[in-house]
């Protein structure tokens, strides 16, 4: 995520019960500086339907301080138009020397739950506040990839949307 004088960034991967096999935050502050986060919780807040974001929370704490983003989207980007998970392109698969092609899909998409339509990145508004309650308004991107079960999101099947409670 960029603020003015500083950026964000993180990655968590779960397990279907949640729990957690990989997780990585840090912010850069100013040109050099790196803080790396101790820990990373998230809330993540899916439309209706869907495995997309209606809107999505981070907290890095760090060693004396903390950092709770949210995320409110404005647009969501399928992955599929890069490659992934597209049955005929599929990312990084090399098809030829100057092979090209493309596709075209009305955004958007119509069937949000598709295998081919789950890997977004969401361009989002984002609001930092500070555990000093400083605030900070910036941009960013939300990548997202759902695949299966995942019980801390109420998913059992492979691509079942979210239901509210």
């Amino acid at each position: 995520m960029c603020f003015e004088g500083f950026g964000t960034v993180f990655d968590v991967n779960e397990y279907a019960d949640g729990q957690r096999w990989h997780e990585s935050g840090a912010m850069l502050v100013g040109d050099d500086t790196i803080r790396h986060a101790h820990n990373i919780d998230y809330k993540y807040h899916y439309e209706a339907g869907t495995r997309r974001s209606e809107k999505f929370e981070v907290t890095y704490t760090f060693s004396k301080e903390t950092a709770h983003l949210v995320f409110e989207p404005i647009t969501h980007f399928q992955m599929v138009g890069l490659g992934y998970l597209s049955a005929e392109w599929g990312h990084g698969n090399w098809k030829g020397e100057l092979e090209t092609g493309g596709e075209r899909f009305q955004v958007p998409v119509e069937t949000p739950m598709d295998m081919q339509h789950l890997h977004t990145q969401t361009l989002s508004h984002v609001t930092c506040t500070l555990s000093d309650g400083t605030q900070h308004k910036g941009i960013g991107i939300l990548e997202t990839l759902v695949l299966g079960a995942h019980s801390p999101s109420g998913f059992s099947g492979m691509t079942d949307g979210y239901t509210p409670q």
